[in-house]
């Protein structure tokens, strides 16, 4: 099971580089509604 939580750590780590390519705002601060956002 350990190798499943990692396979989800490697997008969620992808999820994270791509806010902060995002010039800093509130995304960065709060990337769960930035995150909305993308995906009406």
């Amino acid at each position: 099971m350990r190798r499943a939580a990692t396979s989800v750590a490697i997008p969620c780590v992808q999820l994270i580089v791509s806010i902060e390519d995002i010039p800093p705002c509130e995304g960065v601060q709060r990337p769960s509604p930035h995150l909305e956002r993308t995906n009406p």
